[in-house]
Formats: structure tokens, C-alpha cells, sequence
């Protein structure tokens, strides 16, 4: 994937533990919400990494970006 995929698939990453906030998910759920919306934040912070080694390392572009 390029480096701006990972970024998008990392914000919805994100998204899910604070839509969880609004749904009343940590309250039906408790700790394995949380345990959840931790593994996503790291999941977050991951594929952020990720993008940004491809990004150095210049990841040959895909054939629709050239």
C-alpha cells in the first residue's frame, strides 16, 4: 500500500475507539472495549510509522499515480 493509504486506513483506526465514546460501546462492554480501543490506537500509531519508513525509503508509485 502507499504511504497515504496507510494514512487513511490508520484515521479510521482512530475513528473507531472515539465513535465507541458516543455509542455507549465502553459501557456495554467494559474492559475488552477498552482493551480494543487501545489495540486500535496502537494499530493508529503503527500503520503511521509504516507510511513514513515507505515514504523514506521511496516506495515505487503505484501504475494509477504515475
Amino acid at each position: 500500500m502507499t504511504p497515504r493509504a496507510l494514512r487513511v486506513v490508520s484515521f479510521f483506526l482512530l475513528m473507531l475507539p472515539v465513535v465507541g465514546l458516543f455509542t455507549g460501546y465502553y459501557r456495554e462492554m467494559g474492559a475488552v472495549a477498552i482493551y480494543q480501543a487501545v489495540m486500535y490506537l496502537f494499530g493508529f500509531f503503527g500503520l503511521r510509522a509504516l507510511a513514513r519508513k515507505r515514504e523514506t525509503n521511496g516506495v515505487k508509485k503505484e501504475p494509477a499515480e504515475q
